[in-house]
């Protein structure tokens, strides 16, 4: 074989291996680009998702609102109509029409607060309840692990007082 065979063959080896690796690099360059592609594709589709799931959410709440209003419109109408009947039956009963929508008017008010009054004290009540239970199960737990509560140690720890 001759020198001028060997360098030619060299060189289409040469040009063979580099147009492959050209190939091969622009084949890996589609690949990355389409998934990608497939990525920002898959991406946008959940973001759509929970666009959707949003606005789901957010127009039950807003019917909900709306009903809720609704229903409290129709108890406040209902109440008015009775206790305007009830406050005109009392005065014709009187003879007052002035005195029973009185009549009315303090004892719904005076029923109301004391309705108020017993919620407030019941909630205070509970969450006093609650607290002090709080409180003494973390006594016993400490009995449990140091034989002694945080208030026994500081008694007798306590320095004596000064006179």
């Amino acid at each position: 074989m001759r020198a001028d065979d060997i360098e030619s063959r060299e060189r289409a080896s040469s040009s063979a291996d580099k147009s492959s690796a050209d190939e091969a690099a622009r084949q890996v360059w589609k690949n990355l680009t389409e998934l990608l592609e497939y990525g920002v594709h898959f991406l946008s589709a959940r973001a759509d998702q929970l666009k959707l799931k949003i606005r789901t959410v957010l127009l039950w709440v807003v019917a909900g609102v709306l009903g809720a209003v609704a229903l409290v419109t129709v108890i406040v109408v209902a109440v008015s109509h009775l206790l305007s009947g009830l406050a005109e039956a009392l005065g014709v009963a009187i003879g007052a029409q002035w005195a029973g929508s009185l009549i009315v008017g303090g004892a719904v008010l005076g029923l109301l607060a004391l309705g108020g009054s017993w919620v407030a004290r019941s909630m205070m009540s509970r969450a006093r309840n609650r607290t002090v239970a709080k409180y003494e199960q973390r006594k016993n737990l400490q009995r449990e692990r140091f034989g002694q509560t945080v208030a026994q140690r500081a008694r007798d720890e306590a320095p004596a007082p000064r006179i």
